[in-house]
């Protein structure tokens, strides 16, 4: 666990952050079926709540204050309705580095349960190594509000008539989505759902923009 903790906390110092936490964030075992005792199930992050600007804080003070003896994490389990898009990148980009796996659910009672991730949380859902959306949980899409770091006052909002923003803002979701090995054609679909409603996604779609991939 000590190698890890180091490893996960360089790569969160390498960005400037500064703001409290959003997600609350837990460590639970996790009774995936195949571990004989409780002691023996594997261990799983668990994030839940609603993702703030500076939420690399939050994260980087929680993985600091773990137990040093403890087994390294195993996945990154994520149930959340979205929050602030520049946030859900760095978590997102944090998490590609670490190379963990990431699950939209929820945990209960050492068990996965139905978990949402919807808005900018499908944003962090791309940092995952692999990525997995079990049965009754659920992936939402739309075009985003604002438009990240344009304003002076943390963004500005869209409109069907500041037609260069919208461009802009394409091109950076874009272009986080290859990096990420998702298929852009993921963005068109969420700029064409308003930023009040929301698309969900069906099984078939979340392979096939690879929102759900196995590890390599």
């Amino acid at each position: 666990m000590h190698l890890f903790r180091v490893i996960v906390t360089s790569v969160l110092l390498a960005f400037n952050t500064n703001a409290v936490q959003a997600l609350s964030y837990s460590l639970e075992r996790l009774d995936n079926g195949r571990c004989s005792r409780r002691r023996d199930c594997p261990i799983v992050f668990v994030a839940k709540g609603e993702i703030e600007r500076r939420e690399l804080e939050g994260f980087r003070d929680f993985v600091g204050s773990l137990n040093q003896r403890a087994a390294a994490p195993r996945a990154f389990v994520i149930d959340s309705t979205g929050g602030n898009l520049a946030g859900a990148f760095g978590l997102g980009i944090v998490l590609r580095r670490i190379g963990i796996p990431v699950i939209v659910a929820g945990v209960e009672g050492g068990k996965l349960g139905p978990g949402f991730c919807g808005s900018a949380c499908v944003f962090a859902l791309m940092g995952g190594r692999s990525r997995q959306v079990p049965n009754g949980s659920s992936v939402a899409v739309h075009a985003p509000q604002q438009v990240p770091e344009l304003g002076q006052h943390g963004g500005e909002e869209l409109s069907s008539s500041n037609a260069s923003d919208r461009r802009q803002i394409t091109r950076i979701l874009t272009d986080y989505a290859r990096r990420m090995d998702v298929d852009p054609a993921l963005i068109t679909l969420s700029m064409s759902v308003p930023p009040d409603e929301k698309r969900v996604l069906t099984a078939n779609e979340l392979r096939r923009f690879r929102l759900v991939v196995t590890a390599k």
